[in-house]
């Protein structure tokens, strides 16, 4: 099963794709700043980055050569991208910002991700579900969609061991 959601909030855009994964190393090349919300990586439980901003520089030396399980970072204070459960991505930004990780995305996903891909960025605010060459649509809010995914157990999971 696959989930896409493209979602219009009031200045910025949010895309989910379950499953999908990011190669962080490399995608944060492309800025200049990047704020760690929280980095944990596989086999280093002493070790997490939280709360910190790094220039690209600093950040690819922390993150090279490890293997990252769970992250929420901001790059150049514009783009908003987490993983909120374990094989999917969450990105928040403008469109201009979305234009270019769309992009990026459609040259490592294959075409029958990228036409799935395609039917949710022509349904906004539909969460869109393909399973055995089938697609269902669901209105969901943009608001109500993020309500949605901070409000699952595995996001709360995150969450309690980022601030308590």
């Amino acid at each position: 099963m696959q989930n896409y959601y493209f979602g219009k909030l009031d200045n910025s855009f949010i895309l989910y794709l379950d499953p999908y994964s990011i190669d962080l190393f490399n995608f944060s090349k492309k800025f200049s700043i990047v704020s760690c919300n929280e980095i944990i990586f596989d086999d280093f439980d002493d070790f997490s980055l939280n709360n910190i901003q790094f220039s690209m520089i600093s950040f690819i030396e922390k993150i090279k050569d490890k293997t990252i399980t769970e992250f929420d970072v901001v790059f150049d204070d514009k783009i908003h991208i987490q993983n909120v459960w374990w094989d999917d991505i969450l990105i928040i930004c403008d469109l201009d910002k979305m234009a270019v990780i769309l992009n990026d995305i459609r040259n490592t996903m294959s075409n029958d991700n990228i036409k799935y891909l395609e039917i949710s960025l022509q349904s906004t605010n539909n969460f869109i579900t393909s399973y055995n060459n089938r697609i269902s649509k669901r209105i969901i809010n943009p608001n109500d969609f993020l309500n949605f995914i901070i409000n699952s157990d595995r996001y709360q999971d995150k969450e309690r061991k980022f601030f308590y």
